[in-house]
């Protein structure tokens, strides 16, 4: 461990918790984090501040996570998940639960990864059960519901919790080819079963029982199950530590089902805070949300597991690409992510890539597939992986109008809420109706196809199109089926992301094209009366 040469006030505070009032009995201190989406950087500072609370030996100090540490950046999609992992098992995790983002390799990738073999630490998930196809067995789950740990002569129950949105958005991972579901996030019954877990932890002697939730502090699209809402069906939960919607919430408090009141915490995203929770030896509980920037500490282990990774992707990771002059976006820098309910220049950039690509008429791109900003100077596969770390393959359709207008429609059903199936286009361009829906149920208005000579001709429900999607639209992600039954007219050699990266480097000759400064119109808002 390394220590700079500024120390915060804060952390301090927290390495000298007890000593001041001479306590036998220590603190309980729980650092945990939410959302990392392959922010390597940021093990390194999170397992430094662990070590210097536990060298001040002043308190019991745990290590958790809440989930999306596999998938979201240029280290998991070069490595399928592998460099996260490896930088995590030198954190030395007390415990962890899956994100939505863990299934995005699929079912048995995830496996391989989280097993406690791979990963350092357990990991703990009440409502992932694997289904037995014959019906003639009960569910089973992948992971134990709950783990209990000691501090001195106090137990601590960690209760896991995976958001079932991911059954809609991650759909591939939990049903075969054939159609049928394998696994399941128990939706319906997710209160009772963590209710279940909940009692059987203070039945075990739990004094403390804390919720690793991924499931967001607030409903989103294909779900209402949230953290809240489950606290409100529950009691025994003393705090949830949540994630998935990259929320920063310091210290909220709100009423279970017997009135009591549970702290909920969420640390932002891509470590951008990390939090601290201290259970005081009188059961007093509180709770910071730290910048990471003001750390002042680093893990040396963490270090050169990340130098040794760097070794390993620098030549391929710091290869220029091009140039562009102009910022290329998909979300504002203050948490708005732009993607996900209006046209973007990345959007536009992205779409019009496959389309090329492709040789089809229409391209789609859904904005949950863009994550990062990719900023204006020089272009590297690094910036481009980050902005699009999925690496789906992309398939050339043939569809009908009326199916492309129903994916349309469907990518709007939260409008103008942020959703990741807000779909960025290329080829076409539509207008919004005047009121989320007009009288005959739409959301648009009017759809759209440009023609060859540039001129635009009103889109024909029973003519086929050919459209140039990514394999995850294909298969219905982010609940959209509509393209589920297209005929596939050709698999593309190569992902999303280097098809991006071809399209700069010789469609765009390296140099980013100025018609790509600012959107350039094809979501249209809805025409005045």
């Amino acid at each position: 461990m390394k220590r700079l040469r500024k120390t915060a006030g804060g952390i301090l505070a927290l390495l000298t918790l007890c000593a001041s009032c001479g306590q036998k009995e220590k603190s309980i201190v729980i650092l945990h984090e939410n959302d990392a989406h392959c922010a390597l950087e940021g093990y390194a500072v999170f397992a430094g501040l662990r070590d210097a609370v536990a060298a001040a030996d002043t308190a019991h100090v745990f290590t958790v996570s809440s989930g999306d540490f596999l998938q979201g950046g240029a280290m998991g999609t070069l490595s399928m998940g592998r460099y996260p992992v490896d930088v995590i098992r030198k954190v030395r995790y007390d415990v962890m639960v899956p994100g939505n983002h863990e299934f995005d390799y699929g079912m048995q990738r995830m496996q391989e990864l989280c097993g406690p073999g791979r990963l350092g630490c357990p990991m703990v998930c009440a409502n992932l059960m694997q289904l037995d196809t014959s019906g003639k067995l009960p569910p089973q789950r992948l992971f134990p519901a709950c783990r209990i740990s000691r501090a001195g002569n106090k137990r601590i129950a960690w209760i896991g919790a995976t958001t079932p949105q991911a059954i809609y958005s991650e759909a591939y991972a939990f049903y075969g080819g054939n159609g049928r579901q394998l696994y399941d996030l128990s939706e319906a019954r997710l209160a009772r079963v963590l209710q279940n877990s909940i009692d059987e932890a203070r039945a075990q002697g739990a004094d403390y029982v804390i919720l690793l939730s991924h499931l967001g502090d607030r409903p989103c699209k294909d779900t209402d199950v949230n953290s809240r809402s489950i606290v409100a069906a529950t009691h025994g939960i003393d705090v949830v530590l949540d994630g998935h919607n990259h929320a920063l919430i310091p210290e909220d408090y709100i009423p279970d089902a017997n009135g009591n009141a549970v702290l909920l915490v969420q640390c932002g995203s891509k470590f951008s805070h990390i939090g601290k929770l201290v259970i005081r030896p009188d059961g007093n509980i509180c709770h910071q949300t730290l910048p990471t920037a003001d750390i002042p500490y680093r893990s040396q282990a963490v270090q050169e597991s990340l130098d040794s990774i760097s070794t390993l992707t620098d030549g391929i990771l710091k290869k220029d690409i091009g140039h562009s002059d102009f910022d290329l976006l998909a979300d504002d820098g203050c948490g708005h992510r732009l993607v996900r309910n209006q046209e973007t220049n990345l959007g536009d950039l992205v779409s019009d890539a496959l389309r090329q690509a492709g040789q089809a008429e229409i391209g789609l791109i859904n904005g949950g597939s863009l994550r990062e900003n990719i900023p204006a100077g020089p272009l590297t596969y690094r910036s481009l992986f980050d902005a699009l770390p999925y690496h789906n393959a992309v398939c050339k359709i043939w569809a009908s109008g009326r199916q492309i207008r129903q994916v349309l429609e469907n990518s709007l059903r939260l409008y103008p809420e942020e959703n990741g199936g807000f779909i960025q286009v290329s080829g076409l361009r539509y207008t919004l109706s005047r009121t989320r829906k007009d009288e005959a149920g739409s959301r648009i208005s009017r759809i759209e196809v440009r023609q060859a000579d540039g001129s635009y001709h009103e889109l024909a429900d029973e003519r086929h199109y050919s459209v140039a999607v990514s394999d995850y639209m294909l298969g219905g992600g982010d609940g959209n089926p509509a393209l589920s039954g297209c005929r596939i007219l050709e698999r593309l050699a190569q992902s999303d992301t280097d098809i991006v990266a071809q399209y700069i480097l010789y469609d765009c000759g390296g140099e980013i094209p100025g018609r790509y400064a600012a959107a350039q119109g094809r979501i249209l808002p809805a025409r005045p009366q």
